[in-house]
């Protein structure tokens, strides 16, 4: 997957954790240098750095360290709250490059532009 951004073109692939459900982007580069920490619980998660690995086991312990002023919904991640705290202010920075519609969470963008490369694949 190719996602434009600004003038920079990245490459990045997404994951999929098929236990927890939680998903991430990594670059070319980032994959060349998981494999170093590995999330014993899912298994099929791993890592460059420790303090990664920490952070994707919030998602396993079920705790909720951050709060939105808003609403109260509880996020085990700081990007989590901030990715939440756009649906109440409507604004939408990550634009999709094919259609134009717009997401107030860089995920959401990317699974978005998985349903483009499906479609694309299916009409060749």
């Amino acid at each position: 997957m190719v996602i434009v951004v600004g003038n920079k073109q990245q490459h990045n692939y997404l994951h999929l954790c098929i236990n927890c459900l939680s998903h991430d982007i990594f670059s070319i580069t980032d994959q060349a240098r998981k494999g170093q920490f590995k999330c014993k619980i899912c298994e099929a998660k791993t890592f460059s750095r420790q303090s990664d690995l920490e952070r994707h086991k919030m998602i396993h312990s079920g705790a909720k360290l951050f709060f939105c002023d808003v609403c109260d919904k509880g996020f085990a991640r700081r990007d989590k709250l901030k990715d939440h705290s756009a649906t109440h202010t409507g604004v939408k920075p990550y634009v999709c490059g094919e259609c134009l519609r717009g997401f107030a969470a860089r995920s959401k963008l990317t699974r978005h532009m998985l349903r483009h490369a499906k479609q694309k694949t299916k009409s060749k």
